[in-house]
């Protein structure tokens, strides 16, 4: 066999999986995956893949989202997708699988998504996207943005000096979060751009390391202040970073 590192035909594998092909596409593909590597890779995966969603555990939807789901319904938010000719390319159909892959993944988890983690997710992504947004005051002393805070805030976050272990500050700005104003303190870490997002403790507030959005996020405090970061580094470069902070005066 010839092993290939890209074959166009391997995006029709799923399309036969589902059962989208005529009978002659079959047969063609089948002839074709005798003597591609790739695509009989391909078709191995995919049938893992279905085994294991059979084995999944399932876990009974949260309260919260019943309830969200039956308002949904209620104000005709949530419209039955119209059954597609079986003969439809399999492409057009990706955008409600990708919908409805959504859903299930939320019945799975069995809880819906942190409300302040995505908040705190929607900022970054701002500050990445507007040069405006990302500093109110630009400034690599943290005797001057610590300051600067306490003319904007009325508690006091901590702004800690990392530049000697490869995190310089950048800067900082003061951000809102479901109506109540946050410190942001800017730091580099290498090519990427890493927030510390700080507020006044909230009470029974608990949240988990996590990975969301393509956004790796860890949340803790010191004294009555909740902390959060927030990074595209991967979980054990921001990891890292968390023990930095934490154990730098």
């Amino acid at each position: 066999m010839n092993a290939h590192s890209h074959c166009d035909r391997s995006l029709l594998l799923q399309a036969e999986f589902d059962g989208e092909l005529d009978a002659a596409q079959v047969a063609e593909l089948h002839a074709h995956r005798e003597n591609c590597e790739l695509c009989a890779q391909v078709l191995v995966q995919l049938q893992r893949s279905r085994v294991q969603l059979r084995d999944v555990q399932r876990y009974a939807a949260p309260d919260d989202l019943r309830r969200f789901v039956s308002t949904l319904e209620s104000k005709g938010a949530l419209v039955a997708m119209p059954t597609r000719p079986r003969r439809q390319p399999f492409y057009l159909g990706l955008g409600s699988g990708i919908a409805a892959s959504a859903l299930l993944a939320m019945l799975l988890m069995g809880r819906p998504a942190s409300h302040t983690e995505d908040l705190i997710i929607d900022s970054h992504l701002r500050a990445l996207q507007s040069p405006s947004h990302l500093l109110d005051v630009v400034s690599t002393d943290h005797h001057t943005v610590k300051p600067w805070f306490a003319g904007q805030l009325a508690f006091s976050p901590p702004v800690k000096d990392l530049a000697t272990i490869g995190y310089p500050l950048k800067g900082a700005r003061v951000d809102v979060l479901d109506g109540q104003p946050v410190a942001v303190m800017v730091y580099q870490a290498g090519k990427h751009t890493l927030e510390v997002f700080a507020s006044p403790q909230a009470s029974q507030h608990t949240t988990e390391d996590e990975v969301r959005r393509g956004f790796n996020l860890r949340h803790w405090s010191e004294g009555d202040i909740d902390l959060w970061s927030i990074s595209d580094l991967n979980a054990h470069e921001l990891d890292a970073f968390v023990s930095h902070w934490k154990t730098t005066p």
